[in-house]
């Protein structure tokens, strides 16, 4: 009985300080809220595109592929580019309408997914050809982007 005497005393000191600095209580109380709040605020995006196409050379009618939900596209000038981003995995499928061809990513489950959805509106004409490359890592990214 003296221990349980002995430790309430402590809990209830313990409490006491830890109420009377409020520097303390405005970090275990507030901070949690607010990060709360923020990260509602960041992620609360529901209209996000699922799946990134390129598109080379963007022909004036587009809209048998563009009437697509939850697919991006985003129009390149530069093959190369395009090439690069579907290798590191930051697009899942590149279309190609002046050589008729689509480029997909042989390692990436997502782009044989949005190549089975647009093959509604791929006629037999439309040459596929496969490309293979590893995702790239956050960490990768940024030290591409900023110390290269």
């Amino acid at each position: 009985m003296l221990a349980l005497k002995r430790f309430w005393a402590i809990l209830k000191a313990r409490n006491l300080e830890f109420f009377r600095d409020k520097s303390s209580l405005s970090w275990s109380i507030i901070f949690p809220v607010l990060l709360l709040a923020g990260f509602a605020v960041v992620f609360s995006d529901n209209d996000k595109d699922v799946y990134k196409v390129g598109v080379i050379d963007k022909p004036e009618n587009f809209s048998a592929f563009s009437d697509v939900r939850f697919i991006n596209f985003v129009d390149y000038q530069d093959i190369d580019a395009a090439m690069t981003k579907l290798e590191r995995h930051q697009l899942d499928l590149v279309i190609d309408h002046t050589n008729k061809k689509i480029w997909q990513n042989e390692s990436s489950a997502n782009s044989y997914i949005v190549q089975k959805m647009l093959s509604g509106a791929i006629d037999e004409r439309w040459q596929s050809s496969f490309i293979d490359g590893r995702a790239i890592r956050y960490v990768d990214w940024v030290l591409l982007e900023f110390w290269a």
